[in-house]
């Protein structure tokens, strides 16, 4: 079982007793999570140990979150020599063996693993090592830490601590990956292309606000398109190209649903009566993007409705759409062809004549006829 790092005390580790625990508070290091924040210089000025044993407690803390690695087995791959997971991950099944069978003859581990834990251990290794990581802070608008904020990054998902804390590991190294954090009670926010670590000798920590959530004003009869400067690719405006600037979400409280919209199940309300829809088609405000999102009953969707799950709202009802009709190419081409439908009737001018001839050969498919 992979060890959970935010949730591990920092003295789990060898050679950090509560006297050494206490001092490394100082510097904010409560868990071996923490220790991937911190510089070894840090760590050092911070206790009476030494460079090399704040760099021995760096290394540990990586070891523990191989997979099949627990606080004994990272001491005996430490005092085998290893400095990193890539040095792990570059051993042979029988040179960790041997490591393992020497910490076993010091009395260091209690037994050696099986070979089946050892080729684990070089396998996870691996993956640790060729993909990237992520320490990140989550505060208010206040400042204060929030706990409990859903954090989703190439394919994972963890959750903040009582300090508002994350480390986020195995994250693919994609360059159109997305950071989601979510809590109830707070608007989404969305990163497009965060910053991952591909070294953890690098030391970086991102620091996130979440704003408490707003829903609209029922007594504001303004409808989106009345606000100057504002752009909705539902509405056939083309948005600038997304970069790594943050993105959050709007709650669409009573506003009704817009006919012809792409919608994905983001989550489930508590309780699972309630599900919300999260709208493909993003809006441009003084330099934000915006997801839009309503809370509907799960009882209105298709049988078998669940997370991530598109469906197109047409006529008042739900049409689940299969995975094949919602590839990014598909809903680049739906919001290409509202462009030129909104150009015809002159409430949008055209982004390109080649985004227009596109989308007019594709009048006849299937597509158009779903908007």
């Amino acid at each position: 079982m992979t060890s959970d790092t935010t949730q591990l005390p920092v003295s789990a580790l060898e050679g950090i007793g509560p006297a050494t625990a206490t001092e490394l508070e100082s510097i904010a290091v409560f868990t071996v999570a923490d220790l991937f924040r911190a510089s070894e210089q840090a760590l050092d000025g911070a206790t009476s140990a030494s460079l090399e044993t704040a760099r021995r407690w760096r290394a540990m803390a990586g070891f523990v979150e191989i997979e099949g690695v627990d606080h004994q087995l990272a001491e005996a791959l430490a005092d085998g020599g290893l400095t990193s997971v890539e040095q792990v991950r570059s051993r042979t099944a029988d040179q960790l063996t041997t490591l393992f069978t020497a910490a076993k003859d010091a009395s260091k581990i209690p037994e050696v693993p099986a070979i089946e834990t050892v080729y684990g251990i070089l396998l996870d290794a691996t993956v640790l090592a060729l993909t990237g990581s992520m320490n990140g802070t989550v505060r208010d608008e206040a400042g204060d830490p929030i706990e409990g904020v859903t954090v989703r990054i190439g394919g994972g998902e963890w959750t903040t601590d009582a300090r508002g804390r994350f480390r986020a590991t195995r994250i693919t190294l994609d360059p159109s990956n997305q950071l989601v954090l979510d809590k109830e009670g707070f608007e989404t926010l969305v990163f497009v292309n965060p910053p991952i670590l591909t070294d953890d000798a690098t030391i970086a920590v991102e620091v996130f606000t979440l704003e408490h959530a707003t829903q609209i004003d029922e007594d504001d009869d303004e409808t989106p398109s009345e606000h100057a400067g504002e752009l909705c690719e539902y509405e056939g405006d083309l948005l600038p190209p997304l970069s790594p600037n943050a993105m959050t979400t709007r709650a669409m409280g009573d506003a009704p649903l817009r006919d012809g919209d792409v919608l994905v199940v983001h989550k489930e309300y508590g309780g699972g009566d309630d599900v919300k829809l999260a709208s493909k088609f993003l809006r441009y405000e003084s330099g934000r993007y915006y997801v839009l999102h309503w809370r509907v009953a799960k009882s209105d969707l298709p049988n078998g409705a669940s997370a991530k799950d598109m469906f197109r709202y047409r006529d008042g009802a739900f049409h689940k759409i299969v995975k094949s009709g919602a590839t990014p190419h598909r809903l680049r081409m739906l919001a290409a062809l509202r462009r030129v439908r909104a150009t015809a009737t002159g409430s949008a001018m055209p982004s390109s004549r080649a985004e227009i001839d596109q989308a007019i050969a594709h009048r006849k498919q299937l597509l158009l006829n779903e908007l």
